[in-house]
């Protein structure tokens, strides 16, 4: 797993470069594998490649945003993004399976 300060390191080049390097996003895919082996999220039975896809849009989007003035943890700033694009495509799955099974009769009110 990567360290807090490989993290920081990698975050702070990329910032002088304003652009994400290769490094960055393979520490953010290496991030997401790591989240998705977690017990929290082992019984789902989505597509892992379109999470982590999410995840990884969520990311180059935000990646950049993080301040290295106010904070020396983008660990926690990119774990939180992760998480939250696995909740929101937790959530989208479930109104997809909603919409699915109300069309087929199963939760007719």
């Amino acid at each position: 797993m990567i360290s807090n300060a490989q993290l920081l390191k990698e975050v702070i080049r990329a910032k002088e470069l304003n652009k994400v390097t290769h490094e960055l996003a393979t520490m953010w895919v290496e991030m997401i594998d790591h989240r998705l082996k977690s017990p929290n999220y082992m019984g789902f039975t989505w597509n892992r490649e379109d999470v982590k896809s999410e995840a990884l849009i969520v990311l180059c989007r935000i990646g950049l945003n993080f301040d290295t003035t106010k904070s020396t943890n983008p660990f926690a700033y990119y774990m939180s993004s992760i998480i939250g694009s696995f909740c929101t495509h937790l959530a989208r799955e479930k109104r997809q399976n909603d919409i699915k099974d109300t069309l087929n009769g199963e939760n007719v009110l």
